[in-house]
């Protein structure tokens, strides 16, 4: 029987939806032990649930609770380091959970418990749904078959890292993101067939995203997409405009947008903050290779459906030079964009999460390239669609469980994790590959040592149970900046005496004052726990070390906590700090 118009699609909607609250439950609020749903306000998402623990609790942004690294000093106090967007689409379903706490008679100090981590979890599932509802109805307004539309949901939905960050960390910012900048989508289309209030809510839209991450503003060229499939002109439509609408347009943009600044004076009382003061890109030095094909986070590398995009994008500037043009230089200048910034894997993460955000306006020219697709090459492209779903869908629990490092991969790497669901490959991969902090001004080494035995001043070290601890670097309070970002290089060789025996070496820092550690971190030295990890084999490392305070000194060194014996050599070890602006 012939699909009614539209059906196809609809179906798509809600089947993605039931697979992502299907597993919601049974991973994110329940899990393995009953009580998952306590994590789901994790990582960047307890910086966003602070305004609204701060608000909605406690009525006051200076009594905004989080984690210490969530904050960002300004004027005598701080202010929550993240933009004010994603809190404000999470805060009716948060309102809602103190409602329900506050007539349960225990109100938290925090905003943590049940309630209100349902809330967050089930506003993710909201925008996630509402993301993909809106760009169906603007892939089916550019004329695209409807099954060519459900088959495009599918492959932004799950070929991507996109489920992942709506169930496992749905207070993260990208859900929401993916829902608005799919909101701007559906309202530039409304705007562009000149529909009733289509310039107001455009701009509504428009402010909220820009809301959730200021860099979104960069999404304005690739907004001329929804002018797919019609003849008229982007310039002879914004000559036809009428100035009224959109200067009511504005208006409400501007309202929106003034949200930030009062939201930084309830905290800190200055009108004007830069959240990410101590971070920043690195404009010559871009990873352009890095972000789109690394091992480490490519975007193509985890998400390879995505690659429809290319010849996508070459169909869509066939057919509409202009817009095929304006998306392809803005979808330019996002990727260089996202590639100078400091750290330019993001940190902890699934795959280039910064992209996720953008995934309703690149559903356009995949659409696009499924349409063109010649219909005897069809069988052919879904099996392949369907493997690579099904691959990433794999990599998504991979990284769940720990198999896929947050951000220490490599093409080594993902040769020995690749199709591997053995979770004893959980954990095997190290720590301290991080890229160096930002340092607009340079770096200043503070001390560079070549650790040898004592006494007897050979090259190479022995590590066991009767001599665990290496030689150290130490760092004095005095010879210690304080506030200043701290770097560590580190390159040695080592060699097991038997199987396994260097595993349980670890590099290990400590701040300390007086004796008592004040910041500690270990990281395992072999950045693979090798099969055999006998024969010589050099690793490089280098990691961060928060700034110092008065009166602490750094001590650096190797530490071998299991048994067996360990042969060191070579070991080099450079700390650097942050060079401060010059005067």
């Amino acid at each position: 029987m012939k699909m009614q118009h539209g059906r196809s699609s609809l179906l798509m909607v809600l089947l993605l939806a039931t697979v992502v609250l299907v597993v919601t439950v049974r991973v994110r609020i329940i899990g393995d032990n009953g009580v998952a749903w306590q994590g789901a306000i994790n990582s960047d998402g307890e910086g966003y649930v602070a305004y609204l623990n701060g608000l909605i609790i406690h009525g006051d942004l200076r009594s905004a609770e989080a984690a210490e690294q969530h904050f960002t000093p300004a004027g005598h106090r701080h202010v929550i380091q993240y933009y004010a967007g994603t809190a404000l689409l999470q805060a009716p379903f948060f309102f809602i959970a103190h409602v329900v706490q506050s007539a349960s008679g225990s109100v938290q100090d925090k905003g943590y418990e049940l309630p209100y981590q349902l809330a967050i979890i089930v506003s993710s599932l909201f925008y996630f749904i509402l993301g993909l509802h809106f760009t169906r109805l603007t892939l089916s307004a550019l004329g695209l078959a409807d099954r060519t539309v459900a088959l495009t949901l599918l492959i932004i939905a799950l070929g991507t890292g996109l489920p992942y960050y709506a169930i496992i960390s749905p207070a993260m910012s990208h859900v929401y993101g993916f829902a608005a900048i799919a909101w701007c989508m559906y309202e530039a289309r409304r705007a562009w067939t000149d529909r009733p209030y289509a310039p107001e809510r455009l701009m509504l839209a428009l402010a909220i995203t820009l809301l959730i991450r200021p860099t979104h503003v960069l999404i304005i060229p690739l907004l001329p997409v929804v002018a797919y499939g019609d003849g008229k002109r982007v310039l002879s439509w914004i000559r036809h405009q009428r100035p009224a609408p959109w200067f009511r347009a504005a208006l409400i943009g501007t309202a929106v947008l003034l949200i930030q600044p009062l939201a930084w004076h309830a905290q800190c009382g200055q009108w004007w903050v830069d959240p990410y003061a101590t971070e920043g890109f690195h404009w010559l030095q871009p990873r352009i290779w890095s972000v789109l094909f690394g091992a480490r986070k490519g975007l193509f590398f985890y998400w390879p459906l995505l690659l429809l995009l290319l010849p996508g994008i070459w169909f869509l500037f066939r057919n509409r030079k202009d817009t095929g043009l304006s998306f392809a230089i803005g979808l330019i200048v996002i990727i260089y964009l996202t590639s100078t910034w400091w750290s330019w894997y993001y940190g902890h993460g699934y795959g280039m999460r910064p992209f996720l955000d953008l995934l309703p306006l690149m559903a356009v020219p995949i659409g696009l390239c499924i349409r063109y697709l010649p219909k005897r090459s069809m069988p052919a492209a879904s099996v392949a669609i369907s493997v690579l779903v099904g691959l990433q869908v794999f990599q998504s629990w991979q990284y769940h469980v720990g198999i896929i490092h947050p951000f220490n991969m490599d093409r080594e790497k993902y040769r020995m994790i690749f199709m591997n669901p053995s979770v004893e490959m959980s954990g095997r991969i190290g720590w301290a590959n991080m890229a160096s902090p930002y340092a607009p001004h340079g770096m200043e080494v503070l001390k560079t040592a070549h650790l040898k035995e004592p006494f007897t001043g050979r090259d190479t070290l022995h590590l066991d149970t009767a001599k665990a601890f290496s030689p150290a670097i130490t760092l004095s309070a005095a010879e210690l900046p304080q506030g200043r970002t701290l770097w560590v290089d580190v390159s040695v060789e080592r060699s097991a005496s038997s199987i396994g025996a260097s595993n349980t070496v670890d590099m290990v820092y400590t701040l300390r004052h007086n004796g008592k550690d004040r910041a500690y971190g270990a990281f395992p030295l072999n950045d693979i726990r090798s099969d055999d990890d006998r024969p010589w084999r050099r690793w490089k490392h280098g990691f961060l070390i928060p700034a110092a305070r008065s009166g602490e000194e750094l001590v650096v060194y190797l530490w071998q906590h299991g048994n067996g014996t360990v042969l060191i050599r070579d070991l080099n070890i450079t700390i650097s700090a942050v060079r401060e602006r010059p005067e």
